[in-house]
């Protein structure tokens, strides 16, 4: 008996898994990108995650409908992106607690901080700082990505200050969202190598109240250039090339 043909909802599945492999390629070559040539393509790299579940489940689906030439192209469209699977995911590593072992690797982390005060307001402002400033220490970054970064420019509440003493480096960039004579708020990063070059991307329909904006800084680790960028409320982006 002569098969029937693919039915409406078929082509649809098809379209959709085609879509969402795309996106997942996207967001593996986020990281190779540099945001100041697509604006849009690093959030791909930080939508990655949910693009992997859901390629994932087409996976699943394929297996279910028996469409095994289909299952095998998801699961290598999967394949492709191991490097940027584990980079994502991590279920071992350095802890950041004390020196690092290894000294060529490099120590990354990316932190909201909410302003340094409580969210909700119920804490007490001091010692939620004192607390976010201890997790940072006990990390020991080379490079920290921060958001909703607040700093004031001189006093107890100079946060700068702090965090260089606490990295043991003077190499940081802040770039200011919200700026009045003695405090600023926005987005920083503070790293134990030199920043080359720093730059911040404003995306457009956005207002300055919650502005969302790409941070990038280039910098110079060993015979390396490393672009490091960070989002607003998201996860650090991380790529090098050979100078």
């Amino acid at each position: 008996m002569k098969k029937s043909g693919l039915t409406f909802f078929d082509m649809i599945v098809r379209f959709v898994a085609l879509i969402l492999a795309v996106c997942l390629l996207l967001g593996c070559l986020a990281g190779n990108i540099d945001p100041r040539d697509s604006k849009y393509i690093p959030f791909f790299g930080l939508a990655y995650p949910y693009f992997l579940v859901l390629n994932v489940f087409m996976v699943l689906w394929w297996l279910l409908r028996r469409r095994w030439s289909l299952m095998l192209l998801s699961i290598v469209i999967i394949v492709v992106g191991w490097n940027v699977l584990f980079r994502t995911f991590r279920i071992s590593g350095e802890e950041g607690l004390g020196p690092k072992k290894d000294s060529t690797a490099m120590r990354m982390m990316t932190y909201n901080v909410h302003n340094f005060s409580p969210f909700g307001g119920h804490d007490d402002p001091d010692v939620v700082r004192a607390k976010i400033l201890q997790v940072i220490r006990e990390e020991n970054p080379d490079v920290i990505a921060i958001q909703e970064y607040f700093t004031r420019f001189t006093g107890a509440l100079d946060m700068t200050d702090s965090l260089k003493a606490i990295l043991h480096t003077k190499h940081y960039y802040f770039a200011p969202s919200f700026k009045i004579d003695y405090q600023a708020t926005g987005l920083a990063i503070f790293s134990k190598y030199p920043i080359k070059q720093g730059g911040l991307i404003t995306f457009p329909g956005t207002n300055s109240g919650n502005a969302r904006s790409l941070l990038m800084c280039l910098l110079t680790i060993s015979r390396c250039a490393s672009t490091m960028s960070i989002c607003k409320a998201s996860r650090l982006i991380h790529r090098t090339t050979n100078i």
